[in-house]
């Protein structure tokens, strides 16, 4: 199941509440002082692929 998972993501790992942290940090920080409403994915590449599935 594992490889799987794997070969279905570009970045082929779990994601971890840390990345998720770090797109929030980046959001909230001066960094990202121009944007409004964007949508940030943290989704290790799905969004990329077109059809999920």
């Amino acid at each position: 199941m594992r490889k799987t998972f794997e070969a279905a993501h570009v970045i082929p790992r779990p994601g971890r509440p840390e990345d998720v942290a770090a797109a929030a940090a980046f959001l909230f920080s001066d960094d990202a002082a121009f944007r409004t409403g964007e949508i940030l994915p943290v989704d290790s590449g799905w969004n990329t692929q077109g059809s999920a599935g």
